[in-house]
């Protein structure tokens, strides 16, 4: 049978530093001698490291690499590639429409019956009216597949493409794309036992072994944590929260003691990253009784007083964009003390890595080295981990557990979770729908059945009604915001998040919906 893919003797080498748009003077080696050939209709899943080259290869495939050596063929030559990226895509996209941009997608598809299906499993109708600047993570990965793979062709390249699909989306999507040959690089494998014909595995630049069958070596188990004590971490009662009038939290309580690893399961677009903004402080909630560490998160600033540690989309992103400034410096010039060199060893953290010759997943390892160099009480982690690969997550999820601190982690990747989390919370449509011991899951089952099981279960039901009924609603009460609320603020880190800055916050809380009337803000 031709091969879909062959790849023989490929080299290449990174000699441009794009983030100071320089020539290197030292090409980079990626590819070292890749040999690989996948046959027609193969759903090869990619693993490695970080840093293997997986991202590299894919892209060489796809065409945006001129190899340096070797031969890239497809067969036949004709054949359609199609490359779904981890990063970069919709970032300097101006804010448009999803039901135009699925439109736009499906009159280029020349199997409308296969699109159709890809847009059915990855719940796009749902989408439909929705801006694009609005979206989650998880929904605007949804967007691009559509949007890259809607005209199905004969070879998708998925480059870590579904790890921020909740589990139910990710399942659908995985069964639609076994339609087409296709080479998926992950670290997730929840779910993936039944579905590849190949696995291509990695190390250095190199293709070290290719297999029919898909064992994934589970991570070391984490110690179960002691609690502390009874006392409560996070306590949250009557949170409802929205985007303008899109509804994010729906009158939502939930009660957390210290010490607890609770796994945040849902949807996406269920709400788990705006309950941790919140709690992080990084969003005002007037209305609802919040405390986080016995204090209101708003008012007291547990981030900057190092209490309090959110890792997640933002966090990067900031990281990112000083990644110029730093872009050539050894990665050991930039941490200092006992606790950041250990934690940087046990991640495998090159002290010679410099942050532009280093790839997503071994970026993400130096940011998180910065971020936990100094210990906090309570991690709220939004699926920074998903571009580990399986050792260097599960170091990270043992180094949270270690200094009993609290940890709220939302991840739509659940393998090897059982034994390190002491409970899971689904959030569905804004709120908590269930809060269990994971000692204590329905039948004796798994982590991942019983997730899968509620999200299923959430699927069918559908999204609540976006938009309430306008006839009785009530104009609520001009809100005041808590004293002390912008003391200090304005020129530090914590004074934004994202596009929405804290004066834009004051705005937006302190007028009454519909009215236009200010409240009294303090002075």
């Amino acid at each position: 049978m031709a091969a879909a893919i062959w790849c023989e003797d490929v080299m290449f080498a990174y000699k441009v530093d794009a983030a100071k748009s320089r020539v290197l003077e030292t090409p980079r080696a990626a590819l070292r001698g890749v040999s690989v050939a996948l046959p027609r209709g193969a759903r090869a899943v990619l693993v490695g490291p970080n840093g293997a080259g997986k991202s590299t290869l894919l892209q060489v495939v796809a065409g945006r690499h001129t190899v340096d050596a070797g031969c890239v063929r497809t067969e036949p030559e004709s054949a359609r590639v199609a490359l779904v990226a981890t990063e970069g895509w919709g970032r300097n996209m101006a804010s448009l429409n999803v039901g135009e941009l699925v439109d736009a997608a499906f009159e280029r598809s020349g199997d409308p019956a296969w699109a159709g299906s890809l847009r059915r499993a990855l719940r796009l109708d749902r989408l439909r009216h929705r801006e694009t600047r609005l979206l989650s993570d998880g929904e605007m990965r949804r967007v691009q597949l559509f949007a890259t793979l809607a005209s199905k062709p004969d070879i998708a390249l998925l480059d870590e493409a579904c790890a921020e699909l909740d589990v139910v989306c990710r399942a659908d999507a995985i069964e639609t794309l076994g339609d087409v040959a296709c080479v998926y690089a992950t670290h997730v494998f929840d779910g993936l036992e039944a579905w590849p014909t190949h696995v291509v595995r990695m190390d250095r630049g190199r293709v070290v072994e290719v297999r029919q069958d898909l064992e994934v070596a589970q991570p070391r188990k984490a110690p179960r944590p002691v609690l502390v004590d009874d006392e409560v971490a996070i306590d949250v009662r009557g949170l409802t929260w929205a985007y303008d009038a899109r509804p994010a939290l729906r009158d939502l309580f939930l009660t957390v003691r210290r010490g607890s690893r609770v796994v945040l399961a849902g949807l996406n677009g269920s709400g788990k990253t705006t309950l941790l903004q919140i709690l992080a402080g990084a969003r005002l909630s007037p209305g609802a009784r919040v405390r986080v560490l016995g204090s209101d998160p708003t008012a007291s600033n547990l981030r900057a007083a190092g209490r309090v540690a959110l890792l997640g989309g933002a966090f990067k992103a900031a990281l990112a964009d000083l990644l110029p400034v730093s872009s050539r410096v050894p990665f050991s010039n930039l941490i200092a003390g006992p606790r950041a060199t250990a934690l940087a060893r046990a991640l495998e953290i090159d002290p010679a890595w410099t942050p532009a010759d280093a790839s997503s997943g071994q970026r993400t390892r130096m940011q998180l080295v910065l971020q936990l160099a100094t210990p906090a009480e309570l991690y709220l982690v939004d699926e920074i981990t998903r571009d580990l690969d399986v050792d260097a997550r599960d170091t990270v999820l043992t180094w949270l557990a270690r200094d009993g601190a609290t940890v709220l982690y939302a991840t739509h990747v659940l393998r090897g979770l059982e034994s390190w989390a002491t409970h899971v919370a689904h959030v569905s449509n804004g709120t908590v729908r269930a809060y269990l011991p994971t000692n204590q899951l329905p039948q004796g089952g798994t982590l991942y059945a019983t997730v899968l099981a509620w999200l299923r279960q959430d699927d069918a039901a559908g999204p609540l009604m976006e938009e309430e009924e306008q006839d009785h609603e009530e104009i609520p009460e001009p809100t005041k915001l808590p004293v002390g609320w912008a003391r200090h603020r304005d020129n530090t880190v914590e004074a934004s998040f994202g596009a929405h800055s804290w004066a834009q916050e004051a705005r937006r809380w302190c007028c009454t919906r519909g009215s236009g009337m200010m409240a009294s803000m303090p002075r």
